[in-house]
């Protein structure tokens, strides 16, 4: 038997980074949950500590990808890990532990 490590739940169709993650239903994520045997987490449009709270109450674990991106490209190359630490932090706190 293959067990996944984690499912990477979707939360909208389209390009990432482009829109709002969706809103997604607690049930369906229990489905694929016990289905795959393996936890869940949610991504695709979040991107800020008010989406990652809202997704963590119902996920395993929420997936910030183009957020992260766009500060790496936005203004001077050498603060960008600060700007990314600076979000990460904030997504973090944002989550229940």
């Amino acid at each position: 038997e293959v067990r996944a490590p984690f499912v990477y739940y979707i939360s909208l169709t389209g390009v990432t980074g482009t829109k709002a993650a969706a809103a997604v239903e607690p049930a369906r994520l229990d489905a694929i949950r016990k289905a795959a045997s393996a936890p869940v987490a949610v991504g695709f449009g979040i991107r800020t500590p008010d989406d990652a709270r809202r997704f963590s109450t119902i996920a395993d674990g929420v997936v910030v990808g183009s957020a992260l991106v766009e500060l790496v490209a936005a203004g001077d190359p050498s603060g960008a890990p600060e700007r990314v630490a600076t979000l990460v932090r904030a997504l973090a706190a944002a989550m229940p532990r």
